[in-house]
């Protein structure tokens, strides 16, 4: 369907793997509006198409890749890109956010999203080229590494360039952990490269020529550049941040030096996890309940070494075979779990230190402040992650919102009437009514580059209302598929500062935790 506004290409296409056809999806401009793109148009998407009763290795199981209107458009830290489906691992929808450049090659194709529905018949790669959905015999991929993968569709894809997505063994053997590759990044510690798998899908390449719409041309490149300046200088996010610097490759276009750090044991496992196309860190806190397991005699006398037994979950040989189901399945069966803080594959990263840095950069003392106005605070920061990714930038452009004056000056007179204006009560109803934020002032500088790019006018609460739509339809899903409707978000859990009756209320939700209907 064509749309009224600029940063989006107009187009989702549902391509039936079984049949090998492709169709154009309706999408219209009241939904681009009220969800924008990434993880909301997904979840909308799936919303409207399952029941709640399939399994995710299924042919009613979709897959979603889906960009933001500010995908591709030159503002920073805009390559992002999102892959949905119905999680082997967690029986639920669930979402992955990417920083490669898959993302990019799909808008230049002439895409907003891909729709991936029924199942191969064969093991298939799939070419997207100046319009066509091309189907390629895959037997000449299928069973190699990713990096052995990556290399060959280059060779096949000659001198045109690209972008693509590819699995490894892991995917092709059902790990339920596998991963989705995009160059050195990764989708999916929940299993989605396993469902590409089970669909006989090695991998999309992209490919076109197509430029994006501009609604403001000129407008548009004065803010890219400068919020690239922003980025670049502020304390939370530039080149004198606390993060030093990136830890891998940075996305395209990004000025962000990323702390997303995690323990995946020696740069030899990264290397080996990625080849192999599966997490790091699943695969680690798998191998370790396995040691921890057998020396307690409850699972396999003996078992190989590290490196072997990473292969053998991603061939699912041996007593790999039950590990690739996760530890969550391996406890339950054995009977067994880690001692906390034992294992090597848990994710040192979380949002919970960056937010409080955050709430320290306004001004506020964490450990003063009431457990309400905390929760509520966290709130308003989730739903301006979710937002912010939903138009195509990367969520940690959000921690630059913090005004570079309560770092820099708190005790100005202009700092104080800032972190004035913020009270608990202020929180509380921003939370619950975030349409009280109507004003149309760029209240977040992303707001302006949305407006610059397609068009489309966001007042501050609009924007905040994108985010916690996409966590209520994230709820409603789970609910559908049986998931546990009891379950915090993740800053909310790590911070241990409220109860799952109490997050309900402050989104008004329903005391069991259901969402009004959106």
């Amino acid at each position: 369907m064509s749309t009224a506004y600029a940063g989006y290409t107009g187009k989702i296409m549902l391509v039936d793997l079984t049949e090998e056809t492709f169709r154009e999806y309706p999408w219209s401009d009241a939904e681009r509006k009220e969800y924008l793109g990434g993880k909301p148009m997904a979840y909308k998407l799936l919303s409207d198409h399952l029941t709640g009763k399939e399994q995710a290795f299924s042919e009613e199981n979709w897959i979603i890749i889906s960009t933001g209107p500010l995908t591709l458009s030159g503002a920073p830290g805009s390559s992002r890109y999102d892959i949905t489906t119905v999680s082997p691992l967690t029986k639920t929808p669930v979402s992955a956010n990417c920083g490669g450049e898959f993302g990019l090659w799909l808008k230049r194709a002439g895409y907003d999203a891909l729709i991936l529905a029924g199942r191969c018949k064969a093991h298939r790669w799939l070419e997207i080229r100046d319009g066509q959905f091309v189907f390629h015999d895959a037997a000449g991929l299928w069973g190699t590494y990713t990096d052995d993968c990556r290399e060959r569709l280059d060779r096949l894809m000659g001198s045109q360039k690209h972008g693509r997505v590819y699995i490894g063994p892991a995917g092709e053997n059902g790990v339920l952990f596998a991963s989705v590759m995009d160059g050195t990044h990764t989708s999916g510690r929940t299993g989605i490269g396993a469902v590409f798998g089970w669909k006989n899908l090695k991998a999309i390449t992209v490919t076109g020529t197509k430029d994006l719409p501009i609604h403001n041309e000129k407008k548009a490149a004065l803010l890219n550049k400068k919020c690239f300046q922003k980025l670049h200088n502020h304390p939370f996010t530039g080149k004198n941040s606390r993060s030093g610097m990136p830890t891998a490759k940075p996305c395209a276009g990004c000025p962000v030096l990323c702390r997303r750090q995690f323990t995946k044991g020696t740069d030899r496992q990264t290397e080996l996890f990625n080849r192999l196309g599966m997490d790091a860190g699943s695969a680690l806190e798998a191998a370790d309940w396995a040691y921890a397991a057998a020396a307690q005699g409850v699972f396999a006398s003996k078992l190989p070494a590290r490196e072997q037994l990473y292969e053998d979950i991603a061939f699912r040989r041996g007593p790999g075979a039950e590990l690739a189901e996760g530890v969550k399945h391996l406890s339950r069966k054995y009977s067994f779990s880690l001692p906390k803080g034992k294992g090597s594959g848990h994710d040192s990263h979380n949002r919970d230190g960056e937010f409080l840095a955050l709430l320290r950069g306004w001004g506020f003392q964490p450990e003063a402040m009431s457990d309400e106005s905390r929760l509520h605070s966290m709130l308003l920061y989730l739903d301006l992650c979710e937002a912010v990714s939903a138009t195509g930038l990367c969520l940690f452009t959000v921690n630059a919102f913090c005004p570079e004056i309560l770092l820099r000056k708190p005790d100005s007179l202009r700092g104080k009437l800032i972190r004035g204006a913020v009270t608990g009560r202020f929180l509380r109803r921003i939370v619950r009514k975030p349409e009280m934020l109507g004003i149309p002032l760029p209240l977040f500088w992303q707001t302006k580059l949305l407006r610059a790019v397609s068009g489309l006018k966001l007042t501050p609460g609009q924007l905040l209302r994108i985010g916690g739509r996409c966590f209520a339809l994230e709820q409603l899903l789970s609910l559908r598929f049986g998931g546990d409707g009891q379950k915090l978000p993740k800053l909310l859990a790590g911070e241990k500062i409220c109860t799952p009756g109490e997050y309900f209320a402050a989104r008004g939700w329903s005391d069991q935790g259901v969402p009004p209907e959106l």
